[in-house]
């Protein structure tokens, strides 16, 4: 989990389209960056036909309490009112439950219609495994942290990836880095932390200044 959020602190930097059914944890984390960043867009692929799921409905199946009260709850309906969120669907219209073969279907077309598919973990012998060798095999690109967890994806040819060189990664595809969301945004600028000056055999001890970033707080008294 920490490593592929590491990843995701370079990916959010590109203009992408986010592509996924949005179940599982790490799904749902992306899902609500893809809808928090400006530069990035979401497409929604359900495994029911359009004639049931809604935009109402996708979002309460996934995120029930309380998760429903997630920060970008409002974006979500906001991109969905302006026609900004593309909802998917490989099903017949009027199936309104889940089917295994949908699933599957809809795993496989989702990862064919995408430039890359990120894989985040996927254990040998699970689904996400088989599926990523079929992936390979098929010539679509996939890519994974390059933390140790992920050793038998490594093993398979899936991309081991850093926070420092995934965005290079995705330059190569033809992707863009988004500009800044605010001009004025600036980092927090910190001293130059410099070693101490020789003179002769004595060393300066003098400790160079530094900003508190967390200053305490005053107790409130009880």
């Amino acid at each position: 989990m920490l490593a592929a959020n590491q990843l995701l602190f370079t990916v959010r930097e590109y203009d992408l389209n986010y592509i996924g059914g949005w179940h599982s944890v790490m799904e749902t984390e992306i899902f609500r960056l893809g809808l928090f960043r400006k530069n990035t867009t979401v497409t929604l692929f359900s495994a029911k036909g359009l004639g049931k799921e809604t935009f109402d409905s996708f979002l309460l199946d996934r995120f029930y309490p309380p998760l429903h009260e997630f920060p970008e709850r409002d974006e979500y309906f906001r991109r969905s009112k302006n026609g900004q969120l593309l909802a998917l669907s490989v099903t017949e219209p009027d199936v309104g439950r889940t089917v295994k073969r949908n699933v599957m279907a809809r795993n496989w077309i989702s990862c064919n219609l995408a430039d890359a598919v990120f894989i985040p973990y996927a254990a040998k012998g699970t689904k996400t495994y088989a599926l990523t060798k079929q992936l390979l095999a098929a010539g679509i690109l996939c890519f994974t942290s390059e933390d140790a967890v992920n050793r038998e994806l490594h093993l398979l040819g899936v991309a081991g990836l850093t926070r420092k060189n995934v965005g290079r990664y995705l330059e190569n595809m033809g992707s863009h880095k988004a500009e800044p969301e605010s001009p004025s945004a600036k980092q927090i600028s910190l001293p130059e932390i410099l070693p101490p000056e020789n003179t002769g055999s004595n060393c300066s001890k003098k400790v160079p200044e530094q900003i508190n970033l967390f200053p305490l707080r005053k107790r409130s008294r009880s």
